[in-house]
């Protein structure tokens, strides 16, 4: 299991950016209509219907890019932020900031800057109706709403490569295979850089090509045999077993340089069935049963920031209230000032979603790679290190078998979700003179945390407990004697559960792999779990080194392995922490015009309006619980609050018939 760490006021990351639904928009609804709803005294049949072509646009890009990224962001901009991607071998990288670029293929000098700036569009004709009953029951009445939506999401990424990268990975990074050069260059390998696991031009050209095109390295996918360099002790072909590197399937990076993401459909079809219960000239309040058809759709992990149109398909139930209530008006009432006050209370039920998480107390680790792990061929460990005669010998339970994979692709589950309360309460002063209206206010949406649960139908990648492990930036394979033609590597069992999107644990500190921040060479492996000294179980007296090559400086040392691996478990997935909650506050006005009596039996009306909304995020812990595995106080229920700060514009139109 994972030792979970909290550092200070970590913010905390919500993979799943979940908005308030283009339809639930009470103010929306409110505004402009108040002269031909909720009538007193019609003693008959009567209705309005309307529709509101509105524009909305996000801003506050900041709050939006914290959601998914957390505190990996860098910069001051109020909207644009960036991460740094940096490979092992960079001088002086970042490692509490930097993303590390091994984990996407790339080079290990590898540099360069992600500029990330979301947005969200959205174009909304929203169909609105009312149908007052009080030919049958004085003051009911139905109301029903249907929002047309075309939404488009853009993470606006791009990125800037500061160095391409030049270099090769060394032999056991990612394969067993090596390029072993001749004598002379394998004696002076820094001079010669071709002597290598996987050569620079089959590593990934970009970042962008990984995260959003699938790009992944060529670790030779092929079993192949190739001879050895003329002039050494033998000329046995070789065997390079195939290694596979698995394209990020899930949580993918979209934006302008990839392409944007829009969709089309009605967000949630609303039915209200309520009753005027106290009414006449002067004030109104109502009740009524409303529930919230699910039209929009769903999401389903395959992008880090996926265009939702509605709330996820949620049914809901709960109530609706109305009420408005005369402040003032002249003696012949051609002028007056009313509030309204409308409520819409729902709890939003179970629905089955498709997220994606990240590993308990591993920030970005979706973005991390594993390895898999399957049976043990030609592995053992011993302890002290090297030797015909090791004191203990042990044999592990798995061996990496050849399959690399985003952690995105193992956590992106089916899963339950379900809301308990969602709140839109909009309160309104509407003045009025003539047949001209002004409406002014107030609107509050809150909803709060999602309960989220993991399909228990489905089994995920880590329901055994011991097939996944983290690669860190550990070695996979150790050479045990190149000059009988072995060069093909030896398996480990090596894994790094205290890795992080950052950085493994081996200690890199430079460009040269020879020292390392720890006292091994990190290519020995120093900071992988439970650590042992390999030997080749095959020749129990033979040690398993880090270098193919024999000689001299490159000479290989007795590489460690891990007895046993940490395997990833299905506790580890970070359920809790990736809950949603919201709360936004709006302001708003529209102006409108009513035709009285323009036709005998229906008044057309007509509007303009517009709303600001402004959502504030917070750190969903605010308490250091630095060293616990069991989150305390305000960590207890950790609970992100991300949502979207939009501004809108409308026009609103409709006519009234009785």
């Amino acid at each position: 299991m994972f030792t979970l760490f909290i550092n200070g006021a970590a913010r905390q990351i919500s993979p799943y950016f979940s908005i308030r639904s283009q339809g639930a928009n009470a103010a929306r609804e409110l505004a402009g209509w108040t002269n031909h709803v909720n009538l007193f005294g019609v003693d008959r049949f009567y209705s309005t219907g309307s529709l509101t072509t509105e524009y909305t646009k996000s801003f506050h890009s900041l709050n939006i890019a914290q959601c998914l990224f957390g505190d990996d962001l860098l910069g001051t901009d109020a909207n644009c932020r960036s991460i740094k991607i940096s490979g092992s071998g960079v001088e002086n990288r970042n490692s509490t900031k930097d993303w590390l670029a091994d984990y996407f293929g790339l080079p290990r000098d590898y540099q360069s800057t992600l500029s990330i700036c979301p947005r969200i569009e959205n174009f909304i004709a929203d169909f609105n109706f009312y149908l007052g009953f009080d030919n049958i029951v004085e003051g009911m009445f139905l109301r029903f709403h249907v929002p047309v939506t075309y939404t488009k999401w853009s993470l606006n990424f791009s990125e800037c490569i500061n160095n391409p990268g030049s270099m090769n990975h060394q032999p056991g990074y990612f394969n067993g295979r090596v390029t072993l050069g001749t004598v002379e260059q394998r004696d002076n390998k820094d001079s010669y850089p071709n002597i290598y696991g996987v050569a620079r031009s089959n590593l990934v050209t970009d970042f962008t090509s990984y995260a959003c095109n699938r790009a992944v390295p060529n670790l030779g996918t092929t079993t192949q045999s190739s001879p050895l360099p003329s002039g050494d002790a033998t000329t046995t072909n070789a065997t390079f077993p195939a290694v596979f590197f698995d394209p990020l399937c899930n949580a993918r990076f979209v934006s302008d340089s990839c392409n944007d993401i829009s969709k089309i459909g009605v967000a949630d079809i609303d039915i209200i069935l309520g009753w005027n219960a106290f009414q006449d000239d002067n004030y109104h309040l109502g009740f009524g049963f409303r529930v919230t058809a699910p039209t929009g759709n769903v999401p389903d992990g395959q992008t880090v920031f996926e265009p939702i149109i509605g709330n996820g398909r949620h049914w809901g139930i709960g109530a609706h209230i109305t009420s408005h209530a005369l402040l003032w008006s002249n003696e012949d009432r051609f002028q007056s000032i009313s509030l309204f006050v409308d409520a819409n209370i729902s709890h939003l039920l179970k629905t089955r979603q498709v997220r994606t998480f990240d590993l308990k107390n591993k920030a970005n680790s979706r973005y991390m790679l594993a390895q898999k792990m399957g049976p043990v061929d030609g592995l053992i460990a011993g302890s002290p290190s090297a030797g015909a005669s090791p004191t203990t010998v042990n044999t592990p339970v798995a061996e990496f078998a050849r399959v690399f994979t985003p952690v995105a692709n193992l956590t992106t589950l089916p899963v339950d979700v379900s809301v308990g309360i969602q709140a839109d309460i909009v309160f309104m002063f509407t003045y009025q003179r003539g047949d001209f209206t002004w409406d002014l206010g107030y609107n509050l949406w809150l909803r709060n945390c999602e309960k989220i649960t993991i399909d228990c139908q489905c089994s995920t990648a880590f329901a055994d407990g011991k097939t996944w492990v983290l690669k860190g930036d550990g070695q996979v394979y150790g050479y045990a004697d190149a000059t009988t033609g072995n060069v093909g590597g030896i398996a480990l069992s090596a894994s790094q559960s205290s890795a992080t999107i950052h950085g493994g644990t081996n200690g890199y500190t430079s460009t040269d792999t020879k020292s390392g921040s720890l006292s091994l060479r990190p290519t020995r492996n120093p900071g992988v779990d439970n650590s042992e000294y390999a030997i080749n179980s095959e020749v129990p007296s033979q040690i398993i080194t880090d270098n193919p090559n024999i000689t001299n400086d490159c000479a290989g040392l007795q590489i460690k392995t891990s007895i046993n691996p940490i395997f990833i478990r299905e506790c580890d997935i970070d359920i809790e922490s990736a809950r949603t909650k919201g709360l936004s506050h709006k302001v708003f006005t529209h102006i409108n015009y009513t035709w009285v009596e323009y036709k005998e039996h229906w008044d057309p009306y007509l509007g303009a309006g517009a709303e600001g909304e402004f959502h504030s995020n917070e750190k969903a812990c605010k308490l250091d619980c630095l060293n616990s595995t069991v989150l305390t106080n305000e960590c207890d229920t950790p609970c992100n609050r991300c949502g979207l700060s939009q501004w809108g514009v409308w026009l609103k139109g409709g006519i009234s018939f009785d």
